[in-house]
């Protein structure tokens, strides 16, 4: 069979006030997404957003007292209508349990079909998958381009020993995993 996909989207997230943010934070807002196959490694993916986020109770700039978020979050409303795509490379092995394979990802977004937003945001994924041994498995190398990783220390263990590694200014990550497999 064929591997498309459509789907929408439709949240309303509020964020009350915190000692990091000291501000209420309301976004509303929904999108369409669809998606479809080139050939059996390339895939393409189109999107539109709107969000429309509410900012209230911040400081001013420049007031008393001084935050740096009231500088790069003032109060007022901010809508966002932004359409996208996204083009895939995958010959990765398995998408619930990748073992061996490529995984490569470029999307962009772009803001400015109406509402008060104005951006290009361009993303990029890259994931390579080798056994390196047979009791152990490398499970990624993550640098992803445009956007944040989460950040790990060497000791850092979550769920079925997955070890995070990972540089927050170079926004890259190494994964590891640890799987007993059987003889």
């Amino acid at each position: 069979g064929y591997r498309v996909s459509a789907g929408f989207d439709v949240y309303r997230n509020i964020s009350k006030p915190t000692s990091f943010r000291p501000f209420t934070t309301t976004s509303t807002g929904g999108g369409l997404r669809f998606g479809l196959p080139l050939t059996e490694q390339w895939r393409v993916d189109v999107n539109y957003k709107y969000d429309n986020t509410n900012i209230a109770g911040a400081a001013p700039c420049g007031g008393v007292p001084f935050t740096i978020t009231s500088c790069y979050f003032p109060n007022g409303t901010q809508v966002s209508s932004s359409t996208g795509y996204a083009l895939t490379y995958s010959t990765i092995d398995s998408y619930v349990d990748p073992h061996q394979g490529v995984y490569l990802r470029l999307s962009q977004d772009v803001a400015g079909l109406g509402g008060t937003a104005r951006y290009v945001r361009s993303v990029g994924d890259a994931r390579f998958y080798r056994p390196l041994g047979t009791k152990t498995d490398i499970v990624g190398l993550v640098p992803q381009l445009g956007q944040p990783c989460v950040v790990g220390g060497a000791d850092d263990q979550r769920g079925d020993g997955v070890v995070v590694l990972a540089e927050h200014e170079r926004e890259v990550a190494l994964l590891v995993r640890a799987d007993r497999r059987a003889a």
